[in-house]
């Protein structure tokens, strides 16, 4: 991750601030935990959490085929593009195997263009990046359409605060790489989310939040499977935090308590605070390098769901679990889940739920989750994230089909429609110019935007596709949804009915009583050959009620004509001496 996406390294202890936040009603427990008492160097209280974030967007991007073809005429011509990722671009490089040094000077021409894309929307004061990242495996691609133009990158957000407008610049940001480059994602991609506490750069973690934000890592790691795509919940980049550390006391929690996994991360940071670099060696021990630090290189692994490396360096906690993104709903949603999780972990009870024996469920966090969006800034509601929450939870749960790589960009694609403004709507009519009056601003009717229709009402538009999502064939009720086919690029999902087919009258006449519609005529009977073959006619009610089979027509009557002898062929006449004769009988 670049050194823009959060803030500086960790400060000293001296220097630190706690979040005075009060600690409300543990789900777990039904009890009010006490507040959490400020260390002497707090400072003074805030209406609410205003944590500090960053986003890593792994994607793959494809040159559109309009922008390929502009950049092929001019190529033919004299004149060469001003920008140097333009001239420098391979047109016929493929991400195929081989050719390494060829393939990294395309993807620095690819991340130049992306950020010369978002700074035309966001000035050029901006602080996004974006870089080439080669371990997504480009030379994988099979679904994609083309999959030998698609080039791996990764878009870096600048640390944004949760009180501003990041949700606005997150859309103008995939609005603007939606100009000139296709979108893709799938199980190699990630969205990975750095978060702080905020709301300064210089507001750096204390030790009893980290201990906090360490115990949330380990008490909801079922529950947060729980709202995963199956790819997600033991991807070796981004393994549970039980893999590292507490490994043996958390196994043994449906046997005991959470009490002995709570002692070990408490032991954890009374062992750091002793250290020289005590934050750097309170992450070392969460990513389950040797607590007697006999090896100095020893430093554990970053790839872990609640990542503590990034204390050394940035002074940030980074959650590697979410899957890519495609669209910016989408990465607004995972930034929302990392943030409240965050907010979830500094307020929990945790002394209180070491008494449980078992694991939390999903019901549970989904609930404490919903009571930590409302303690974020305004900025951050409004994106319906909770009723995400419960779709992600119906979608992946236990016995559903798990979707396929080109379902999730349908899905993807989709959402992105819907948040991209459409195009202004179409001059006045020809009539209204004439008539010297144009059409007011105020009273125009926006066109009508593309809504994905809720889940309950999706069908699947063709029966060759699976009916259902879910492993039994038993008739849907209202926790089993059918399967939805996926649209296509900005199309809603149900498939139209009759009613939507039959022309509509134009708005200035809904108020005239309708006309009834003629009869539709009478089928004509035509003789065709058998088998019978279905006619359509063109009026009366929709297919297949239009559908008239015709009568096979009487066999034709066949009738004999005697046909008159072949001529006689004249037989060539010979002598004894072998002579012909001729046409009056003579031999020559």
């Amino acid at each position: 991750m670049s050194s823009r996406t959060t803030g500086p390294g960790v400060a000293s202890s001296s220097s630190r601030r706690t979040l005075a936040t009060a600690a409300p009603g543990n789900n777990a427990n039904n009890r009010t935990a006490p507040a959490a008492r400020p260390s002497s160097s707090a400072s003074a209280a805030r209406p609410g959490p205003n944590p500090l974030f960053g986003l890593e967007i792994e994607i793959f991007v494809k040159l559109r085929p309009e922008i390929e073809c502009a950049i092929k005429k001019q190529r033919q011509t004299d004149i060469q593009p001003e920008e140097p990722y333009w001239r420098d671009w391979d047109l016929t490089l493929g991400n195929g195997t081989g050719k390494q040094n060829l393939k990294a000077k395309q993807r620095k021409c690819v991340g130049q263009a992306i950020e010369a894309l978002i700074e035309g929307v966001l000035g050029p004061t901006h602080a996004w990046s974006c870089e080439a990242d080669a371990s997504l495996k480009e030379y994988k691609l099979t679904e994609p359409p083309e999959p030998r133009k698609w080039w791996g990158i990764e878009i870096i957000s600048p640390p944004m605060s949760a009180g501003r407008k990041w949700q606005e610049e997150v859309r103008q940001v995939f609005a603007a790489v939606d100009e000139e480059f296709e979108l893709w994602t799938n199980s190699f991609c990630a969205c990975h989310v750095h978060v702080s506490p905020g709301p300064l750069r210089k507001n750096s973690y204390t030790f009893d939040q980290l201990v906090q934000i360490a115990s949330a890592s380990q008490f909801w790691e079922m529950a947060l499977q729980r709202i995963l795509p199956e790819e997600r919940r033991n991807n070796r980049y981004a393994m549970s935090n039980n893999t590292a550390f507490a490994t043996a006391a958390y196994n043994n929690v449906p046997y005991a308590t959470w009490g002995p996994v709570f002692q070990e991360i408490k032991d954890a940071a009374a062992s750091s605070r002793k250290h020289m670099v005590p934050f750097v060696q309170f992450g070392y021990l969460m990513a389950g390098a040797n607590p007697t630090g006999l090896d100095a290189t020893d430093t554990g692994t970053r790839y872990l769901s609640s990542n503590f490396l990034p204390l050394d360096r940035l002074g940030t906690v980074e959650l590697r679990r979410q899957a890519g993104v495609a669209s910016a709903r989408t990465a607004i949603y995972r930034a929302l889940l990392a943030l409240t999780l965050h907010v979830s972990a500094l307020r929990y009870n945790f002394a209180a739920a070491a008494a449980r024996g078992g694991h939390a469920s999903h019901e549970e966090l989904i609930s404490e989750l919903a009571g930590c969006i409302k303690q974020l800034p305004e900025q951050c509601r409004g994106a319906r994230f909770v009723k995400w929450l419960k779709e992600c939870a119906e979608d992946y749960a236990p016995g559903c089909r798990p979707f396929t790589e080109r379902e999730v960009n349908h899905r993807e694609h989709s959402l992105h429609a819907q948040d991209t403004p459409l195009r202004p709507a179409a001059p006045a009519s020809s009539a209204a110019r004439q008539s010297g009056r144009q059409r007011a601003p105020s009273t125009a009717q926006p066109p009508p935007q593309p809504v994905a229709q809720p889940r309950s009402q999706r069908v699947v538009p063709t029966p060759a596709q699976p009916t259902t999502r879910r492993q039994n064939t038993a008739a849907p009720t209202h926790t089993q949804r059918p399967a939805r086919e996926p649209p296509q690029r900005g199309v809603s999902y149900v498939t139209p009915t009759a009613s939507a087919r039959q022309p509509q009258p134009p708005a200035h006449a809904q108020h005239q009583p309708r006309q009834p519609a003629p009869p539709p005529p009478a089928p004509q009977l035509c003789p065709v050959p058998l088998p019978t073959q279905p006619v359509r006619h063109p009026a009366g009610p929709p297919a297949p009620y239009n559908i008239v089979y015709a009568e096979p027509a009487p066999a034709p009557q066949a009738r004999y004509v005697p046909m008159p002898p072949p001529p006689l062929q004249q037989q060539q006449q010979y002598n004894l001496n072998g002579q012909a004769a001729d046409a009056q009988g003579y031999y020559r």
